[in-house]
């Protein structure tokens, strides 16, 4: 009896090693795929390769825990109050969730891109987009200074962007 559930604990940690060694070299494989200094830039590649990331350990996680009975019940349960948990969850996390469908949403419509020039009219921000996340964008101002402005901001703003048509205007008096 007790060789047998010896047994049963070495094939669970065989599956569980393996399960994360493949998804350690999914994820490794897909940032050398996106990795490329040519395609760094892009905002759409970056939202793409970080949400292809967190699903990959997501699976990987859920099929590790699948082994276990206790985590089966626990699912059960939790299933059974989805309804009230999904409720409680929305309500907790309404700016995060508005942070990511805005990042989400300026990654596929692409109203500025990395290192663009921009300026929020209306307000006294304006410098180089550095970086945009699924959560916020980060702005480089003239005085080198880094501002962290959530996408829910960035989404709903009028956004100046200096960098998007090739000609200049200079007004004459």
């Amino acid at each position: 009896m007790n060789g047998l559930l010896e047994m049963a604990w070495v094939t669970i940690g065989l599956r569980t090693g393996i399960t994360f060694l493949i998804a350690y070299v999914v994820v490794k494989i897909i940032g050398r795929v996106f990795g490329n200094e040519q395609i760094h830039n892009r905002i759409h590649i970056k939202f793409l390769k970080s949400m292809l990331t967190v699903i990959i350990w997501t699976i990987a996680i859920t099929s590790v825990a699948s082994q276990f009975e206790v985590f089966s019940g626990i699912a059960k349960t939790v299933l059974a109050g989805s309804g009230i948990l999904a409720a409680i969850l929305g309500l907790a996390a309404q700016e995060s969730f508005a942070n990511i469908v805005s990042g989400i949403l300026i990654s596929v419509f692409k109203p500025f891109d990395i290192g663009d020039r921009i300026k929020i009219v209306g307000d006294d921000t304006a410098g180089f987009v550095e970086d945009i996340t699924l959560r916020h964008t980060v702005i480089r101002t003239y005085m080198n200074v880094r501002i962290i402005i959530p996408n829910s901001t960035m989404g709903s703003a009028k956004i100046e962007n200096s960098t998007y048509s090739k000609g200049a205007c200079y007004p004459i008096t």
